[in-house]
């Protein structure tokens, strides 16, 4: 009846946590993966911003300049040069120049074409960005759905425990002077405040799941949603290298940005003309002209871009070779761990399915007074302890899987 009573009061604070009305989402974590949408979650929205930006900037790259307009107009002051001395001296077209100019910068050698390069590359890099951020964050998410598990299987454990306590102090209640009484009255009690500590760790993982999601309704782990699949990628990847990683494919996208930039800054090494028409009436007389100015690339011809671009090509290639070591030697570690938790996952069962039978068998003989009271309690307390390495030894071996998707691109 207490353990029934703990466990109701467990499960009453965790429903108190949800909004009356709200829908409630069973969620493993394969769905749990796929649910992760730039759109809908606060925290990755500012990087779907960034998108935009670099989308709005190779519009403006391919906006052509515009035509610059300019006039002057000059008049005659001094009456004795006057073709003609009226009262309209200042205004007579006779007494007059104008000068009526149009002309537009140009974009030589390949200028507008390659600015227009540049911000493609630079667009397709906030892709990768993107990308390889909402993979980091999908890998944030399934930690936290897998910590969130871990705590609700410590409430489960801590619920069998005293549920397994308490049926013992029934064949102890006889006398409950005994030390062996104490000692499970102790015991059961301080599973009895395990279970409060375990409820609340798990009503705040869900609600920081919730937040990573940005979902706003109820959401219950689905313990059997964990996934294993075929690991058959491993053995090419390991060879020839993930070259389909988001982060791979983020760092290299990075050079061919640079590179379209050293192919820009070194199209402007000469800067373009200016070039355009002009009406000149002079007194009247009517002259046309062509106006054509050239920067003369004496002294500046975009030397330092020029070596900043190639400095950023040698940093970003650098970039990656150091990206494709670590990544190689990261793939090795995250095999080698998965596969330690897996034996140990496997010898973990075989003692779980012992201790089973041992307390199984110890109870039977215990209650046919068969068995000492010290012969139960040690089988109670092997147990409860072959019951906490069982489940932090399946935390292990999630942990190591999900850790080896994520390095190996496949999360």
């Amino acid at each position: 009846m207490k353990s029934f009573l703990i466990w109701a009061l467990a499960n009453c604070a965790i429903c108190c946590t949800v909004a009356i009305g709200q829908n409630t989402l069973i969620l493993n974590i394969k769905d749990g993966i796929s649910k992760v949408s730039v759109e809908e979650n606060l925290i990755l929205r500012p990087y779907l911003s960034d998108l935009k930006g670099a989308y709005l900037d190779l519009e403006k790259a391919k906006t052509r300049s515009n035509p610059i307009f300019n006039t002057q107009l000059l008049f005659l002051t001094d009456k004795n040069f006057a073709p003609r001395n009226d009262k309209l001296m200042y205004l007579s077209e006779y007494n007059r120049q104008d000068w009526f100019q149009i002309t537009k910068k140009t974009q030589p050698w390949g200028q507008r074409k390659n600015n227009i390069a540049l911000y493609k590359s630079n667009l397709n890099l906030e892709k990768e960005h993107l990308e390889s951020t909402k993979y980091e964050f999908k890998h944030d998410f399934a930690i936290k759905w897998l910590e969130a598990w871990d705590a609700k299987m410590d409430m489960k454990l801590n619920y069998e425990a005293i549920n397994s306590l308490d049926s013992l102090l029934k064949f102890s209640s006889i006398d409950t002077s005994s030390s062996t009484y104490l000692r499970y009255v102790i015991l059961d009690d301080q599973y009895d405040m395990y279970l409060l500590e375990a409820q609340s760790n798990y009503s705040d993982k869900i609600k920081d799941l919730k937040f990573t999601l940005g979902f706003n309704d109820s959401i219950v782990l689905d313990t059997n949603g964990f996934y294993y699949q075929k690991l058959n990628f491993i053995d090419s990847v390991l060879i020839y290298g993930n070259k389909l990683h988001p982060s791979f494919k983020e760092t290299a996208q990075a050079i061919q940005a640079d590179k379209a930039n050293l192919k820009l800054q070194k199209s402007l090494a000469l800067a373009g003309p200016e070039v355009g028409l002009l009406a000149n009436p002079q007194n009247k007389i009517p002259y046309f002209g062509v106006f054509f100015t050239q920067p003369l690339p004496v002294f500046d011809r975009n030397q330092q871009n020029i070596e900043q671009a190639k400095v950023d090509i040698e940093k970003s290639s650098t970039n990656l070779q150091i990206y494709t070591l670590k990544q190689k030697a990261d793939m090795k570690s995250a095999l080698q761990v998965f596969k330690i938790q897996k034996a140990k996952m496997d010898k973990m069962i075989i003692a779980e399915k012992n201790a089973d039978k041992l307390l199984a068998k110890t109870r039977a003989t215990f209650v046919n007074k068969k068995a000492s009271e010290v012969d139960i309690w040690e089988a109670e307390l092997t147990w409860i302890d072959i019951q906490k390495q069982y489940y932090q030894t399946e935390y292990d071996l999630r942990k190591s899987y999900i850790e080896l998707l994520y390095i190996f691109g496949y999360l």
